[in-house]
């Protein structure tokens, strides 16, 4: 990586620290662009079901609901700056697939719901995956990555799941779930997530799995639920058009 190259992603790292800071939602200060793309990880309109891996004393499930953040009819609602942003979110994310030439669904009537029993907090874990033939590689070097949690005043923990080209797991926390009612989370993701393409290795690329939970020492033991929708992520793609690019590339 040239000189000017790290200048640029040293920018774009202090410029999401300070927009982070300000107001900590880094896309409403953004406009998608050929070299920045904010794409739906997933929505839960496709009824892709993740699936429950790996797990550490914990009786799992998850199921479909037709609860988002739209919907007035949850518990500790009350709040249209939500609904304002999620519309907003919605409209940036058009926008960028109109310029990546992508499609979107227009209806968001869905999320996904993860019910299970923790019998020694601070110890238990539950990990949800997409499933193998549903994840795929994404050209570009993340920014950020956000989603929507219905939280019930948890402490257990919410962490991103990216994987490098041997398959190792590579953990962001994205938050905790100490709130009451649906809350946008958003945090930057760190370069070492990005691995350089087999092809072109001027072209960073990266590939996202699921979502790891982690429960809180200090809460009880017992079942806990929460609802996720509108997993996204900003991308840097500065670069990524290249001869062979369009080559899907599922790491066999």
């Amino acid at each position: 990586m040239n000189l000017f190259r790290w200048a640029y992603l040293i920018i774009i790292f202090f410029t999401a620290q300070h927009l982070f800071a300000r107001d900590n939602v880094l896309w409403r200060n953004l406009k998608p662009s050929k070299n920045i793309d904010m794409r739906i990880l997933d929505d839960f309109e496709d009824r892709i079901q993740w699936e429950l891996t790996n797990s550490l004393g914990i009786q799992s499930k998850l199921r479909f609901v037709r609860n988002t953040p739209l919907d007035r009819n949850l518990r500790n609602y009350g709040n249209d700056e939500l609904e304002k942003m999620f519309k907003k979110e919605m409209e940036l994310l058009a926008d960028s697939a109109k310029i990546h030439e992508r499609t979107i669904s227009t209806a968001q009537n869905s999320s996904q719901e993860l019910i299970a029993y923790f019998s020694n907090p601070g110890i238990d874990y539950q990990v949800i995956e997409i499933p193998e033939k549903d994840r795929h590689f994404v050209t570009g070097r993340p920014i950020a990555i956000s989603m929507w949690v219905y939280g019930m005043n948890k402490k257990h923990a919410i962490y991103a799941l990216f994987s490098n080209q041997i398959h190792e797991k590579i953990p962001v926390k994205i938050g905790d779930l100490s709130f009451n009612g649906w809350k946008r989370l958003e945090v930057p993701v760190p370069i070492s997530v990005s691995h350089r393409n087999r092809l072109n290795r001027k072209v960073l690329e990266f590939r996202f799995d699921g979502l790891k939970i982690v429960s809180h020492p200090n809460e009880k033991a017992g079942t806990f639920s929460f609802l996720y929708d509108l997993v996204c992520v900003l991308v840097d793609t500065t670069g990524a058009d290249y001869s062979g690019s369009n080559i899907n590339d599922n790491w066999k």
